[in-house]
Order: C-alpha cells, then sequence, then structure tokens
C-alpha cells in the first residue's frame, strides 16, 4: 500500500512542536503586478458574438453608397488626386506642381477648397509610388478602389472597437463609430485614413503581443510614408527595445522614397519645397483641426504653428515613457498625439482614436477616465456634422479644434493615470 503523504508542515519542537495541517497561504503579490492583471484581464474581454461585425459591415456599405449617389465637387478629392499625381509621376511630368494643374493635364478636374491657396498635392515620393496601381484605372475605379480598401480596413478597425464592449453595447458602439463624422469624411473624400488606422492598430497590438518586428517594421514604414505623422511611433518602439522594429520601418521609408526619387528623378529639394508649400497653404484652412491649426487660426505664424505641437508631441512621449514604461499604453498615447500634434490634421485622422478609446474604456477603472470619453464621443459624432451646417467657418474650426483638443487631452491623459507602477513588459518585444 502506497504511503500517504500529509499536506501541511511540521512546527519546529522550540515552537510547541507538532503538525500544522492547515493550507499554507499564497504568497504575497506585488500591487503593480495585480494591477497588471486586472487590466490584461479587462483588456481582453469582450463579446464573441459576430453580430457586431454585421452591423458594421452593413453600415459601411450604405455609407460607401450613399458617398458615391451625392453630388459633391470635393467627392473623392484625395484619391483623384493621388491617380493625378501618381499618373504623372509614371508619366515623366513633375507632380509637385499645383495639384489643378497636374489633374488637368490628365483631363481631371478636381473640386476647390474656399479660402486654400492653389498648392501641390502634399505626399512624399514614396507615397506616389504606393498609390501608383491606381494610375493604371480610370479616376471613378480610383475612387472605388480606395473605398473598397477603407471598406475592409473599417470592418478591422472598427470590429475591434466594438469588441471591446459587451452586447448590446458593442453593436450600438459599431453602429455610432460607423456614423460618426471621421468614418463618413474618410469615404467622402476617399481617403487612406481608413487603412491608417488599421495598419496602426496593427503595429500598436502587435508590438505588444510580440508579432514578427519584419511585419510590423514594414506596416510601420508604409503608414509613415503615406502620411508622416506616424512616425513618432518609432519612439516608444524604440524606448521599448522593439529595436528590430525600428529598423525594419526606417529602412522601408527610406527604401521607398529614395528609390522613387532616383527611378523618376525627382529632386529630394523639390519635394521638401513642395511639402512646405502645401503646409502653408492648407494650415489655416477650416478644416485643419489639430493644433497646429488652432494655433494658425489664432493668428500664431505659420513657421511656429507647424512645428511647435510635433516638437512638443516627442516630449510629452518621452516623459510619459519615463513615467510608465508600459509599451503598451505608450504606444496608445503616441497614436493619439500623432494625430492631435499633426500639423495637417484632418477630421478622418481620428478613426485611429477609436481603438484607442474602446481599449481604455476596457482596462480603466476611473470615473474621470471614462467620463471624459463620454464627453469626447458626442464632440466628434454629433456637434461637428451640425456645426458645419451652422456656425461660421472660424466658429466652426473652433468647435471642432476644441472637440480635437478634448479628445486628445482625455485621451492622453486617461493613459498617464493608469497608474502602472511597474512596466508591464511586451510578450517578445519585437
Amino acid at each position: 500500500m502506497e504511503r500517504q503523504i500529509p499536506r501541511g508542515r511540521y512546527i519546529a519542537a522550540d515552537r510547541g512542536g507538532g503538525f500544522d495541517d492547515r493550507e499554507p497561504e499564497p504568497a504575497p503579490s506585488h500591487p503593480s503586478v495585480d494591477a497588471a492583471a486586472v487590466l490584461i484581464a479587462e483588456a481582453h474581454k469582450g463579446s464573441p458574438s459576430r453580430l457586431p461585425w454585421f452591423a458594421i459591415g452593413a453600415l459601411l456599405v450604405i455609407i460607401l453608397l450613399a458617398c458615391l449617389a451625392r453630388d459633391s465637387s470635393v467627392a473623392g478629392y484625395d484619391a483623384l488626386a493621388d491617380w493625378a499625381t501618381s499618373r504623372a509621376l509614371l508619366d515623366g511630368r513633375d507632380p509637385y506642381r499645383e495639384i489643378e494643374v497636374v489633374a488637368a493635364e490628365s483631363g481631371l478636374s478636381l473640386g476647390s477648397f474656399a479660402g486654400v491657396e492653389s498648392a501641390p498635392h502634399p505626399r512624399l515620393p514614396g507615397a506616389l509610388l504606393l498609390t501608383a496601381p491606381l494610375s493604371f484605372l480610370t479616376p471613378h475605379q480610383a475612387y472605388l478602389a480606395v473605398m473598397a480598401l477603407s471598406l475592409l480596413a473599417g470592418l478591422v478597425v472598427l470590429g475591434w472597437t466594438a469588441q471591446r464592449f459587451r452586447m448590446p453595447v458593442a453593436v450600438m458602439v459599431g453602429a455610432l463609430t460607423v456614423l460618426s463624422t471621421p468614418v463618413i469624411t474618410a469615404f467622402q473624400f476617399g481617403t487612406w485614413s481608413v487603412l491608417l488606422a488599421a495598419l496602426l492598430l496593427y503595429v500598436w497590438r502587435g508590438a505588444t503581443a510580440g508579432k514578427s518586428p519584419w511585419l510590423l517594421g514594414i506596416a510601420l514604414g508604409v503608414v509613415t510614408v503615406l502620411k508622416v505623422f506616424p512616425g513618432l511611433l518609432l519612439i516608444p518602439l524604440l524606448f521599448g527595445g522593439a529595436k528590430r522594429t525600428v529598423a525594419v520601418a526606417l529602412s522601408t521609408f527610406v527604401t521607398l522614397n529614395v528609390v522613387t526619387m532616383a527611378v523618376f528623378s525627382v529632386d529630394w529639394r523639390q519635394v521638401v519645397d513642395a511639402m512646405r508649400w502645401a503646409s502653408d497653404s492648407w494650415l489655416p484652412y477650416v478644416g485643419n483641426v489639430g493644433i497646429s491649426g488652432g494655433l494658425s487660426a489664432l493668428g500664431v505664424p505659420a513657421s511656429v504653428a507647424g512645428l511647435l505641437p510635433p516638437v512638443a508631441a516627442i516630449i510629452s512621449i518621452a516623459l510619459l515613457w519615463r513615467r510608465t514604461r508600459s509599451l503598451e499604453s505608450v504606444l496608445a498615447a503616441a497614436v493619439v498625439v500623432s494625430v492631435v500634434a499633426s500639423p495637417l490634421s484632418w477630421g478622418h485622422y481620428q478613426v485611429a482614436l477609436f481603438p484607442v478609446a474602446a481599449w481604455l474604456w476596457s482596462v480603466t477603472q476611473s470615473r474621470w477616465c471614462k467620463g471624459s470619453l463620454i464627453v469626447w464621443a458626442p464632440l466628434w459624432g454629433g456637434i461637428h456634422p451640425f456645426a458645419a451646417d451652422v456656425l461660421p467657418g472660424t466658429l466652426y474650426q473652433g468647435v471642432y479644434v476644441g472637440g480635437t483638443l478634448i479628445a486628445g487631452v482625455a485621451l492622453f491623459s486617461a493613459i498617464t493615470r493608469l497608474g502602472f507602477a511597474d512596466p508591464i513588459p511586451a510578450a517578445n518585444p519585437a
């Protein structure tokens, strides 16, 4: 017969002797470890139902059809401008002249925006190469192609956002995000903002889940070529030890631009002058709703208004890393700050903020944080479209910039209040 070994512990003779068969008490854990476990469990909590995905997909199709049916002089503006500049690049023409001139040479008439001086289309050489496949289509087909990609990307971004909530709130959140101003304007103008939001979501979540540094780096490099502001994510990745991801991202960024300039004989000084020209022209426009746009509306010189917010963004991300040392939280903050502090920050850029807001809602227990998110929601979802039809241009920009600032401050402050006492390391950081 096998001998049964009693569970418990023997008490030393100098302490009275005998046998203590009580269950041993668990070792005390560090408060930061407990907090991390709660946050991780909450972050992965969500509804497994497929209903939010179907609801989001159906509404996105409706939005797409509505944008196609709408008679607007600026419908598909960004997609058509990308088509015209890429066509000029492949034809050997200068793509960095006034966009109206470049488009007219291809038989395309673009709509105009009141109060904006004629300027080049602000795209890096690598972005022209990435959008070159559009030039093999007709302008209308190019617009449809961008919208189709946005539809697929929207399913990923908005579906992930809705899945942070339980049913039936998940369906409601999905519907509200689809019907929000950022999503509608992204489809209306044929922008890459929804696709960019999907790539930023992949980089953010992938970097904290140990995904391939090659894929993460290529995704970040591509998104930075299309729009420069996502490059801010390189800072927390570098601080977090993801050196290979940073190296691949920088290599992708440099390769796409250098190869394009070498093959198509584009002078880098020409690119710099065109980007500065476009920035100065669009900076004071009423639709530029970031911090730089607000400063420009207040009369701050363009050189200061365009430079000060990006510098402040870099400093704020560095300080936040010093405080939390959490790759997940600082990457989330970098997404927020990069959108708000971009010299040209259009409303549809804010699609990238939806996943961050949903993640914050699921991981924070602070009433202040959740309250700030509730205040932010109607500012981008309801007040903006109403204000566009009722308020004068300058006042409308003030409402829109105010909403963007509240969004940025609320999200950034909520992240800083998560209270990570110790770092929560990424799983196999790239």
